[in-house]
């Protein structure tokens, strides 16, 4: 069974995190820039909207615990603004090289 880890985290961890999450064995991951607000809001820029990344990992189940803990891990720094984690179920799975569905 496979999930998929959401987290939107401050774009200047995004190496520390990246790297300590490819130590743990943990691969294959895309990292998407985005733009809003949620618990902080940047009074400083025009908007009010802050620059994060969203990282997204589909994992096998097994791994997710290990995986959301680094994430935690590497992009807390205490202050607001810091980001979360969200865990989904993924239904179903397939690798496009392969035709196949991941199991």
């Amino acid at each position: 069974m496979y999930k998929i880890i959401t987290a939107i985290v401050r774009d200047e961890l995004v190496e520390k995190i990246k790297l300590a999450l490819e130590s743990a064995g943990i691969v294959g991951m895309s990292f998407i820039p985005v733009k809003g607000e949620g618990e902080y809001v940047n009074t400083y820029s025009v908007d009010g909207c802050e620059n994060h990344i969203k990282l997204e990992i589909y994992i096998s189940a097994d791994k997710v615990e290990s995986a959301v803990n680094i994430i935690l891990d590497k992009a807390h720094t205490g202050l607001k603004g810091d980001g979360i984690v969200a865990v989904s179920a993924v239904d179903q799975l397939y690798r496009i090289r392969t035709k196949t569905l991941l199991k």
